[in-house]
């Protein structure tokens, strides 16, 4: 039976045992570098975000010179279609 070899009173006394000055740094450098890389994920993400962005901003304004493009043709080949039957 595992419950008599349970003791509250000594795992408490664990629990609030005092850290060490090393155990002290250990942890906060363990919680600065989580941050860091928080921050840096974070940075990068947003960095991503405003590349495919841009991406879009780009292939919006190629669709639409495309567009400029295809009209002018469009109409050039009218206007010769004219001039050839004017002659």
């Amino acid at each position: 039976d595992i419950t008599r070899y349970y003791r509250g009173d000594l795992i408490q006394h664990l629990l609030n045992w005092p850290s060490t000055q090393i155990e002290r740094e250990t942890i906060r450098l363990s919680n600065e570098q989580i941050r860091y890389i928080t921050y840096r994920l974070a940075s990068l993400r947003m960095d991503l975000f405003s590349i495919r962005l841009q991406l879009e901003r780009n292939r919006f304004q190629l669709l639409k010179y495309h567009h400029i493009l295809a009209a002018q043709q469009y109409v050039i080949s009218k206007l010769q279609l004219i001039d050839s039957n004017e002659i």
